[in-house]
């Protein structure tokens, strides 16, 4: 509600100080002497006055405020409200205000001048609250009662200042679009990295290999063990050839069989995912190392999405929602906009938050949370394993198996399958059935069997707050097993926040060859307090054993008590029985340096004649992986050593020959994740990488922005690329490589342009994104283009519509926001380091809305080509709507 003074423009800022306060005097004085200068309605010996209402961080606003004689000011209701967006309504003959927090109501009763807001009952007199034409004209003191904060009239600048104590709706309501802003941005950057339609281009070729080599020295008796491991791998049509010793690096390596074996996936294929040969483990109700092959429709790659559920919460009327899958924004509406709030679920534990908004920034938070296991089908798809070979194991000689699960719904998965198992003497075949059931969106049910072979079965339930419950039982015929042990397991555990605020976890175990016999059960609790983790354990763990219990306590170390030590830790553990104490274990661990870890221990136990005394170290080297260990105990010394780590070998990398060319190596000297060193196209990597791929290419200035390298184009030295999350920089060459990255997977590479040294050349996509093959470098050059300036014009077809504040956009031909600006007052705009292209440019419909305008025509064609100097873009006309 806005009015202008009966008085003329005479408020506008012509003089500052006591100029204006003089002023302010002088027309008061002469308009009461007039006499009629006063308008209809006007209370007696007051007159209008044009203020300036200032309520930061908002802008400021126009006020007409009533002054008497003296100097006292009057201000109005009615705009104050309007501008801090506090919502009131009028009942009777008395205003109500969602106002102040938390009781949000605040009752003004006309005609008693009072002022309702538990435990506050205020009357006013009457030259404090004047009522004229229906806009209730309040004191400063008055007002900043009704308010619940401060009011102050400054004379001198005509001028009302605003402070509340808590955040004005109009301010909430700015905090919250800027989150939402953010929460769509991160929206949107996780949908880009993961698109469902990325090609795969496979290859064939690329070399590399894992490597360990140990040595072992036990009590000083003979010479020392050495032993050996080496699995190469290629890329072969797309997939990994890999052949060797299969055994895994950084462990004790000994003799194994020849591994052969050749991997593929097929990610954009519904029918066919998976495809193994050779050395490979089976996928079915029982697991077995075969010699032969297995196929599967099972992502290769774990999938985020799993399905959608539809919500339909109350919402109350004015209110708005906001529905948050963790920290990411996924719907925002209104209430009435839609009957249902489609939701998405993820594998795995996904939670939930719908956020309420009201009108005067009332804020209501409700959680939900799903549970979806990895085995769930979507509902209408259909998932299905097969395989089979020659047994490596000595359970049996062939194993063969099928199984098809379908989506009957997307809380309920059914399916079944079976297998054949042949030994030396029998070939049996064992049908059975599965079941996955959510009883409530985080209440999982799963069996699995056929009651007379083997029986599975799990109950899970995921709640808030990281609590879970576990109860898992199975039971196989002796015979039937893995490994043909069978016999039965159950456990139990439970965990989260269940004493107070203090957490608590809880596992309970049991296991026995026969149906109606324990062997062997276990006991255990654990909690925290402050830095120490506390470990109660009780178990028997043998059958006709004795029963033991133990108690643990670990305990990180602050680093004032380290001795400038980093990440200390000390653990003691005690166990008994009724005959008395039994073992007494200490561990003290630390990294001496960032790289490595070093673990010492001492053992007593009372069946030992002495104490073991043991020595543990680990080393992370840029190109090796080293582990040390040393025991000294009842039956003397011993020790072992090993080393491992990967080579890589890319070919089409050359360079002078000389020292490796450091590759984002940290301060000291190792590299993070995906990074190692090169020579002459070797990369060498701490880890094990086979079945890994990577990325390589040149970063060079495309001087004729033709998309490809042309004679004299020269190379980019020093500049960053990131891929996915991390940077790695282009050396001498222009050249940046990154080893390893998971194969088919998703990858974003994309140029850090914060690095260059004009930023006016760029690359022409934001984001290259490439599926890697396995064992095999891909190559993704970064051309750079120079950018180009636009500068344009939004002209109004009448004076009265509002041209300057506007959002301006610049769309791509199939609609989508590349860049976003706001005009200055005069409705010009400017967009900065616009890649050469096709584009449109229109106006933000929110924009259009708020001035009651349409764009004529809506959007604009625009084609930028590189230059140095700006483009000038053809005006953007509004019309009245």
């Amino acid at each position: 509600m806005s009015r202008q003074p009966s008085g003329g423009r005479w408020a506008q800022p012509w003089g500052r100080g006591a100029s204006r306060l003089a002023a302010l005097f002088v027309w008061v004085a002469v308009s009461a002497l007039a006499g009629g200068a006063r308008a209809q309605g006007r209370p007696p010996g007051y007159e209008e006055a044009a203020f300036t209402l200032s309520a930061p961080p908002l802008p400021t606003t126009d006020l007409v405020v009533l002054v008497d004689s003296a100097g006292r000011v009057r201000v109005p209701l009615s705009p104050v409200l309007e501008a801090l967006g506090i919502p009131v309504a009028a009942r009777g003959d008395s205003l109500v205000l969602e106002w102040p927090p938390p009781s949000y109501r605040t009752v003004l009763v006309r005609g008693a001048r009072r002022l309702l807001r538990p435990p506050r009952d205020t009357v006013w007199p009457p030259d404090t609250w004047l009522d004229v034409q229906g806009e209730i004209y309040l004191s400063p003191d008055a007002l900043a009662q009704v308010l619940d904060g401060a009011v102050q009239v400054d004379l001198a600048v005509l001028q009302v200042n605003l402070a509340t104590r808590a955040v004005v709706p109009a301010v909430r309501r700015q905090q919250i679009e800027a989150e939402r802003q953010r929460a769509r941005a991160l929206a949107e950057r996780e949908e880009e990295l993961n698109p469902a339609d990325l090609p795969y281009r496979s290859q064939t070729g690329g070399l590399s290999a894992n490597w360990g080599v140990s040595v072992v020295q036990s009590q000083l008796r003979g010479p020392p063990r050495l032993a050996g491991t080496v699995l190469t791998g290629t890329a072969l049509w797309g997939g990994s050839l890999e052949l060797g010793n299969g055994l895994s690096v950084g462990s004790v390596f000994g003799s194994e069989r020849f591994v052969v074996r050749y991997l593929r996936a097929f990610p954009r294929s519904a029918w066919l995912q998976r495809l193994q040969l050779g050395t490979v483990f089976s996928e079915g109700a029982v697991v077995h190392q075969l010699l032969g092959a297995v196929v599967s429709n099972d992502p290769f790659l774990p999938r985020r999405r799993f399905d959608q559920v539809v919500l339909t919460p109350p919402i109350p009327a004015g209110w708005e929602y906001e529905l948050y899958q963790g920290d990411r924004l996924v719907a925002v509406g209104r209430a009435g906009d839609q009957p249902a709030i489609p939701a998405p679920i993820n594998y795995g534990s996904t939670d939930l938050r719908l956020r309420l908004v009201g009108p005067a920034g009332q804020e209501r938070i409700e959680r939900l949370s799903f549970f979806v296991p990895v085995d769930q089908v979507p509902s209408g798809e259909a998932r299905y394993r097969l395989g089979g070979g020659r047994c490596w194991d000595d359970a049996c000689r062939a194993y063969g198996y099928g199984e098809l699960r379908y989506g009957w719904r997307p809380a309920l998965t059914v399916g079944g399958g079976g297998d054949v198992t042949r030994t030396d003497t029998t070939t049996r075949w064992r049908p059975y059935g599965l079941l996955g059931w959510n009883l409530r969106p985080s209440v999982r049910m799963e069996l699995q069997g056929n009651g007379v072979d083997f029986v599975r079965g799990a109950f899970q339930a995921i709640g808030l707050d990281q609590r879970a419950v576990r109860i898992g039982y199975l039971w196989d015929r002796p015979g039937e097993g893995a490994v043909g042990r069978g016999g039965w397991r159950a456990d139990a555990s439970a965990s989260g926040r269940l004493l107070g605020a203090r957490w608590l976890s809880l596992q309970a175990q049991a296991e026995g060859q026969r149906r109606h016999r324990v062997d062997t059960w276990q006991l255990q609790a654990a909690t925290a307090f402050e830095r120490t983790t506390w470990t109660a354990t009780l178990e028997r763990p043998a059958l006709g054993a004795e029963v033991q219990a133990a108690l643990r306590a670990a305990r990180f170390l602050p680093p004032s008590s380290s001795f400038g030590l980093r990440n200390v830790s000390v653990e003691a553990t005690v166990g008994g029985s009724r005959q008395g104490l039994l073992f007494v274990d200490g561990f003290v661990q630390l990294q001496p340096r960032p790289t490595s870890q070093l673990r010492i221990g001492l053992r007593w136990a009372r069946a030992l004649p002495a104490p073991t005394f043991s020595l543990f170290y680990v080393l992370r080297r840029p190109t090796v992986f080293l582990q040390g260990l040393a025991v000294v105990g009842p039956s003397g010394p011993s020790a072992l050593a090993s080393a491992s780590g990967s080579v890589t070998f890319l070919p089409t990398i050359g360079g002078p020959p000389g020292a490796f060319h450091r590759r984002g190596v940290d301060s000291a000297g190792a590299p993070a994740t995906g990074r190692g060193y090169l020579r002459r196209g070797l990369t060498l990597y701490p880890y094990e990488s086979v079945g890994q791929g990577g990325v390589w290419g040149v970063v060079y200035y495309d001087t004729n922005a033709n998309g490809r390298r042309d004679p004299g184009e020269p190379q980019v030295v020093g500049v960053g690329v990131r891929v996915n999350d991390q940077r790695v920089e282009t050396d001498g060459y222009g050249v940046y490589t990154f080893w390893p990255l998971p194969a088919y997977q998703a990858t974003s590479v994309a140029l850090d342009t914060l690095s260059l040294d004009d930023p006016a050349w760029t690359t022409p996509e934001p984001v290259r994104r490439i599926r890697p093959n396995p064992n095999a470098f891909l190559r993704v050059d970064l051309p750079l283009i120079r950018t180009r300036e636009v500068v344009g014009r939004v002209i109004p077809d009448e004076p009265t519509l509002r041209a300057g504040g506007l959002t301006v956009e610049l769309q791509t031909p199939d609609g989508t926001v590349v860049a976003r600006t706001r005009t200055f007052s005069d409705g010009a705009y400017y967009f900065e380091r616009v890649r050469p292209g096709v584009y449109l440019l229109a106006l933000a419909a929110s924009s259009l809305e708020v001035i009651g305008a349409r764009a004529d025509p809506p959007r604009l064609p625009l084609t930028v080509v590189a230059a140095d100097d700006p483009l000038a873009a053809p005006p953007l006309r509004l019309r009245r709507r």
